[in-house]
C-alpha cells in the first residue's frame, strides 16, 4: 500500500479498492481486467494513467499503447457492469473470459527511454527504471571529474570545478534592475545541489539552459549559510562517443516526426551532416539541416539519445 501510495493522484481509497481485488480474486491479466474489477468510484482515468505512467501495468503491456487504450477500456468495463447488473452477462462464459484476460486493442508501441523516465519523475518524484545520467557514468569516471556527494563531504567552497550533471527545477527570476537570471537544481547518481546563473552568464548562455538536459558545467561552488551553490559560468554538451564524429544519423519514430526533427535542426545550424535512417536507408538532409556539436546536448534533451548515432 505504501509503494502505491507514493504515486501521484493515487488516493486511498484507489488504493484499498486494487488491493481487495488483488487478494480477493488474483493477479490482473489485462487491463480491462483491472477495470472490470476495481471499483471505477475510486480508480479513476487519472488515477489508471498515473498507475500507467510508473510502470504498474508492465507486466502487461507497453505504456504508450496502455495510454492509448485507457478511455475506451474505461467506457467497456463501465458497459460490463451494467450489463452485469441488468443480469445480461454470464461470469462464466466464454465471451467474458475472452474479454477479460486479454486488451483486444492493445499495441506494442512504446515511449523512448527519455520520456519514460520522464513520467516516472513526473509521478513519483524520481527515477525509478533507471537514470538519465547512467549512460554517462563511464565519462565521469574515465575524466575523474566530481560527483556532488564529494563536494557535498568537502563542505568548502571550490573554484573552477568542471562536473556532468542533469538539470531540473527551473525558475526563471528577474533582479530589481530587470535582469533575468537561472536558479533550479543540478543532479547526479549520487545527490543534488542547487544552481544560480547571474544576469550576465545568463545572457550568454540561455539558449544552452534546457531543463533536464545533460551537460558538462563548468562553474563554482559557493557556501552561503552553510548551504552550497554551484555557480554557472558556463555549459557543453556531453556526447557519450566523444566530439569525434563527422555525421549524426537520425532516426524518427512515433513521438517525434520528421517536420519536428527538421525544425529543431533549422534552429541549431552548423557544418555536421544529418541523415534520417527511414526503415535502413540513410537520407542525407539539405545543408539547411545541418547541425552544429555544440547543439548536441539540445538534440539529445528534446528527441532521446536512443533515435540518435554519431558517426
Amino acid at each position: 500500500m505504501f509503494g502505491l501510495g507514493a504515486i501521484k493522484n493515487v488516493g486511498e481509497g484507489a488504493i484499498e479498492s486494487i488491493i481487495n481485488c488483488r487478494e480477493t480474486d488474483g493477479i490482473f491479466h489485462s487491463l480491462i481486467d483491472f477495470c472490470v474489477r476495481v471499483d471505477l468510484r475510486q480508480v479513476n482515468k487519472r488515477v489508471l494513467e498515473s498507475l500507467i505512467k510508473t510502470g504498474a501495468f508492465d507486466a502487461i503491456g507497453k505504456r504508450k499503447s496502455l495510454l492509448a487504450i485507457v478511455e475506451s477500456t474505461l467506457s467497456e468495463a463501465t458497459k460490463i457492469a451494467k450489463d452485469r447488473i441488468n443480469g445480461q452477462l454470464n461470469l462464466f462464459s466464454n465471451e467474458n473470459t475472452h474479454i477479460i484476460e486479454k486488451d483486444i486493442q492493445l499495441g506494442s508501441i512504446e515511449f523512448s527511454r527519455k520520456d519514460l523516465l520522464h513520467l516516472e519523475k513526473e509521478m513519483l518524484g524520481v527515477y525509478l527504471s533507471g537514470h538519465p545520467l547512467q549512460d554517462y557514468h563511464h565519462l565521469i569516471k574515465e575524466k575523474n571529474l566530481p560527483e556532488i556527494r564529494t563536494l557535498l563531504e568537502s563542505g568548502e567552497s571550490v573554484k573552477n570545478i568542471k562536473m556532468i550533471g542533469l538539470l531540473t527545477a527551473f525558475k526563471k527570476r528577474v533582479t530589481k534592475n530587470k535582469q533575468s537570471m537561472l536558479t533550479g537544481d543540478i543532479e547526479d547518481l549520487t545527490g543534488v545541489v542547487p544552481f544560480v546563473v547571474f544576469p550576465q552568464k545568463y545572457e550568454e548562455i540561455k539558449d544552452q539552459l534546457i531543463e533536464e538536459a545533460v551537460v558538462l558545467i563548468s562553474g563554482h561552488v559557493d557556501y552561503r549559510n552553510d548551504q552550497p551553490q554551484i555557480i554557472i559560468d558556463a555549459l557543453d554538451p556531453v556526447v557519450t562517443g566523444g566530439k569525434d564524429f563527422n555525421k549524426i544519423i537520425i532516426t524518427p519514430d512515433e513521438t517525434h516526426s520528421m517536420e519536428e526533427i527538421q525544425s529543431l535542426l533549422l534552429k541549431n545550424p552548423g557544418d555536421v551532416p544529418v541523415y534520417f535512417d527511414v526503415e535502413g536507408y540513410k537520407i542525407l538532409l539539405n545543408e539547411t539541416y545541418w547541425a552544429s556539436k555544440d547543439s548536441i546536448h539540445i538534440l539529445e534533451a528534446t528527441l532521446g539519445k536512443e533515435v540518435l548515432r554519431f558517426v
